[in-house]
């Protein structure tokens, strides 16, 4: 089961660090991002720093370090409280934003009005609650896993000599 976990950790800090990465000028330009700037500086950086943590316990979880497992709680926990603080900027700014240029792109395909706006929302709230789902449920799990005591046991044992 632990190379689930580090697989998904190792993956989700590339895709974190392919976010904060990516350019998106529109975006920054957008009405729904004013008054919001500096704090989505600091979650670029928070995110940042989440990637890189995810990268360096996933790395402890494949040598089986004890403080990759501690690493690993303690970013889920992380991760738990940034889903509580990101929840009303997501509704406020990314959800609009987001749903307006899928609701452009399906009307310069040639999707009438009315239609594209009901197929933006729908597609977003699919994806959108879709990840986050998946997202609470690898937290959760990992939770659950990385403080059984037979795991914790494990990564207390001497793995080098295997």
């Amino acid at each position: 089961m632990t190379i689930v976990f580090e697989v998904f950790n190792i993956c989700l800090a590339i895709v974190l660090l392919l976010v904060v990465a990516l350019p998106e000028p529109d975006f920054w330009k957008s009405e729904y991002v004013r008054g919001w700037e500096a704090w989505l500086v600091i979650r670029n950086i928070l995110n940042f720093g989440h990637a890189a943590a995810l990268l360096i316990t996933g790395l402890g979880l494949i040598l089986w370090q004890p403080w990759g497992r501690l690493g690993t709680i303690g970013l889920c926990i992380f991760a738990i409280v940034m889903l509580i603080v990101e929840l009303p900027l997501m509704a406020r700014i990314e959800l609009p934003y987001e749903t307006k240029a899928l609701e452009t792109e399906l009307i310069a395909d040639g999707m009438a009005a009315a239609d594209a706006q009901a197929a933006s929302l729908v597609i977003m709230i699919a994806v959108v609650g879709g990840a986050l789902f998946f997202g609470l449920l690898m937290i959760v799990a990992q939770l659950l896993y990385f403080t059984r005591p037979k795991v914790i046991e494990a990564f207390r044992t001497d793995h080098t000599s295997h």
